[in-house]
């Protein structure tokens, strides 16, 4: 029975009916009247009473606040709140209230329950908020996972959804994971679709956008998630865990998108991923193309075209390139490692803490902010990656020894001794024990002659144009390699003669005719 009022004034003046008469007047049991009319002769009720309470009050005083056993006696409403928000369940928070309770008898547990949505709803109102155009991306990964195919494999696909708060504008596809890499791809597919970027990125608190996310602290934004955003020039904004009215645009989405492709999915057999996003792609223009609520005439797309798509933020011309990063210390070999594959960092950063970044195809060492190394990536091998101007010189030295690295050997001499060994390695080409035979001998001119006469005529080899072994041994063993390197001659022009015609003749039109 909803009309308590009503129901009391009709027994109020009409005193003579049955309770049948009235029951059946009112719409309702005649067991109700009874309990009623009971309750109006015990406890007194007049019309001017009934009309000067509220409705509320009506229905306490037809339910509630007299019984057989006495008054009963209702909580702090305050405090109740107060504990729902502080973690208590409903029914602790009752049991709190009873334990709290000095006198009297409490009210039941199920008139708690009913009382307290109504107190929720008044102490916690629903804002509306105003969305501006352009200003917010709200995204969320769906609970529902559609099944698919990837490469002959039954797998569940990791459906994303988007939605532009202000015009209604929604967007969503398939990714394999929930991973950093299918999460930037989704993100980058939404800015692409809806042809812009906003100026926030409202998401969820997933490990790919965020690394902690504490209460009392700001958001700590995943690195990689960070510099997409930078790439896109707008700004992450989680919202808060647990809190999913703060995305409460996309939550909506995200049921109409998931009933829609269930539907869709009924009785069909799995999809690949590029179906599915061209499945996704019809599911959503369908829905773009709905008013979103009575009072508005215009669709979503109608409104997105309108107010959102000319504030968007245009893209960059190139797509964000992913990366990865860790930070680890360099150990004593001065090698890091990423995905099994050690690359080489200068020497003289062992024990530093530095921070790998890697992208598709170069790994690049950071520390204290700079970039102290890069190298091309390595795929499919174990092989260690290492620079030479990381290694320490006697390292050099012996790697170059090892390896019959003429070039490498080379690199702890001055200049001039550099470009002879580079000459040598370019001209022979030779690989094999010819290559051993020619660093063997190389190495032993500057063994058997000394440091500084090698050096010397590695400089004279290079200033007369020769830089070959030949010609440094033969100057070691000659003795001339200090010798000074004599200028070439100077020719002299020969002098005019009168019976050489000169640019006079031919600038005044004397010129022999071509034959």
């Amino acid at each position: 029975m909803k009309n308590h009022r009503q129901t009391l004034r009709v027994i109020l003046v009409k005193p003579d009916l049955s309770n049948r008469e009235i029951a059946r007047q009112i719409l309702c049991s005649p067991g109700t009247i009874s309990r009623l009319r009971s309750r109006v002769s015990i406890l007194g009720l007049t019309l001017a009473q009934l009309d000067a309470m509220k409705d509320s009050e009506i229905r306490d005083w037809a339910y509630d606040q007299q019984t057989s056993a006495g008054d009963l006696v209702w909580p702090d409403w305050d405090a109740v709140l107060a504990d729902l928000q502080a973690g208590y369940n409903r029914q602790e928070a009752y049991d709190r209230f009873v334990d709290r309770l000095e006198d009297g008898q409490p009210i039941a547990y199920r008139t708690f329950c009913k009382h307290t949505e109504s107190v929720l709803d008044t102490k916690n109102p629903t804002m509306r908020l105003l969305h501006r155009p352009g200003d917010k991306a709200m995204v969320d990964f769906a609970g529902y996972t559609p099944p698919g195919m990837i490469d002959g494999s039954e797998v569940n696909f990791q459906l994303f959804v988007a939605r532009l708060p202000a015009s209604g504008y929604g967007f969503a596809c398939v990714v394999a994971s929930q991973t950093i890499p299918d999460w930037l791809a989704a993100n980058e597919a939404m800015f692409r679709h809806f042809g812009g970027a906003t100026t926030y990125l409202v998401s969820d608190n997933l490990r790919a956008a965020v690394t902690a996310h504490r209460r009392g602290k700001p958001p700590v934004i995943n690195t990689t998630f960070a510099s997409f955003a930078e790439h896109y020039t707008t700004t992450v904004y989680p919202a808060r865990p647990h809190e999913p009215q703060d995305k409460a645009a996309v939550e909506r989405f995200v049921q109409d998108v998931q009933r829609k492709v269930r539907l869709a999915l009924r009785g069909r057999p799995r999809l690949t991923m590029t179906q599915m996003n061209e499945l996704l792609l019809k599911i959503v223009a369908e829905l773009n193309n709905k008013v979103p609520r009575a009072p508005v005439t215009e669709t979503r797309r109608q409104l997105f075209e309108r107010i959102d798509q000319p504030v968007l933020k245009d893209l960059p011309a190139e797509e964000f390139l992913y990366f990865a990063e860790k930070q680890c210390k360099v150990p004593r070999d001065y090698h890091v490692s990423w995905d099994h594959i050690e690359y080489s960092v200068p020497h003289r950063l062992i024990d530093a803490s530095v921070i790998i970044r890697a992208d598709r195809s170069t790994i690049r060492v950071l520390h204290d902010g700079q970039l102290v190394a890069l190298h091309q990536r390595r795929w499919g091998t174990s092989d260690p990656v290492t620079e030479p101007d990381h290694m320490l010189p006697n390292h050099r030295v012996w790697r170059a020894e090892e390896t019959t690295d003429l070039v490498l050997w080379a690199r702890n001499w001055p200049e001039a001794v550099q470009i002879v060994a580079g000459a040598v390695t370019a001209s022979s080409k030779l690989s094999g024990k010819a290559r051993d035979q020619q660093f063997a001998l190389f190495t032993k001119l500057a063994r058997a002659h000394g440091k500084e006469r090698f050096i010397q005529a590695c400089d004279r080899a290079c200033a007369v144009g020769d830089p070959s072994i030949r010609h440094v041994r033969n100057l070691l063993h000659s003795r001339r390699q200090s010798m000074p390197v004599a200028p070439p001659p100077v020719t002299a022009l020969p002098t005019a003669d009168e019976n050489v015609r000169g640019a006079a003749y031919y600038a005044g039109g004397n010129a022999c005719p071509t034959i």
